[in-house]
C-alpha cells in the first residue's frame, strides 16, 4: 500500500506540473475506501498552477468471480464520471491509470481534432496466448463524456463471468469489440 500511495503521489505531482492550458482539472478516484489525505496534501501544497483537484473514494466490492480486475476499474471510472463535478463541467476527459506517468500526454492532446468521440490505443496482442487477439489498452484513454456514457459505461453489465474464458471477461477486449463497431464514425480514433 505504501508503494502504491507513493506512485499515486508521484503521478499527481506530474499532472500538476504539466504546462497544459487545456487541463480543466484533475479527478483522482479510487475504489478501496483508502485515505486520500496524502494526495489532498499534494494537491494543496504542490499546485502552483491552481489546477482544480477533486478526490473521490469509493468502497467498491471486488470483481465477481470469473471477471478480470478491469471490470472494477471501468466501474470506478463510470462512478467517478457520474459523481465528479469537474468531469461534468467539460465535454472531454482523460482516463489515466493513477500510478502511471504519461509525459507526452500534452503532445497527444495537441494532435487530436477539435471534435472527437474517443482516442484510445487498440492493438493486436499475443499476450498470454499463442493466438492473436485485438484489445484496447485502458491505461490512457480520452473520451467525449457523452460517448463514454452511451457506449463504454454499459460494458460492465455486458461482461460474462468465466468459465469458459472468452473475450467477455476482460474490459480491454470488450471495449475493443464495442469501439470497432464505431470505427467508421467521424471522431473515433
Amino acid at each position: 500500500p505504501e508503494q502504491r500511495r507513493d506512485d499515486y503521489e508521484r503521478a499527481l505531482r506530474a499532472w500538476l506540473a504539466l504546462d497544459a492550458p487545456w487541463l480543466a482539472g484533475i479527478v483522482f478516484a479510487e475504489n478501496s475506501a483508502s485515505s486520500l489525505n496524502s494526495l489532498e496534501a499534494v494537491a494543496l501544497k504542490e499546485n502552483s498552477q491552481r489546477i482544480p483537484v477533486e478526490l473521490i473514494s469509493f468502497d467498491s466490492p471486488p470483481p465477481p468471480d470469473g471477471l478480470h480486475y478491469g471490470y472494477s476499474e471501468l466501474k470506478l471510472v463510470r462512478d467517478a464520471v457520474v459523481q465528479s463535478e469537474l468531469v461534468n463541467r467539460v465535454p472531454y476527459f482523460i482516463k489515466a491509470t493513477g500510478r502511471y506517468l504519461f509525459p507526452d500526454v500534452g503532445q497527444l492532446v495537441g494532435k487530436l481534432p477539435s471534435d472527437f468521440s474517443v482516442a484510445v490505443d487498440c492493438k493486436c496482442s499475443k499476450r498470454f496466448t499463442r493466438d492473436r487477439h485485438f484489445l484496447t489498452h485502458f491505461a490512457l484513454a480520452i473520451f467525449e463524456r457523452d460517448f463514454f456514457n452511451r457506449y463504454i459505461a454499459p460494458i460492465p453489465e455486458k461482461m460474462i463471468p468465466a468459465p469458459p474464458w472468452t473475450r467477455a471477461q476482460f474490459v480491454e477486449t470488450m471495449m475493443f469489440d464495442e469501439l470497432i463497431q464505431h470505427r467508421a464514425k467521424r471522431g473515433v480514433i
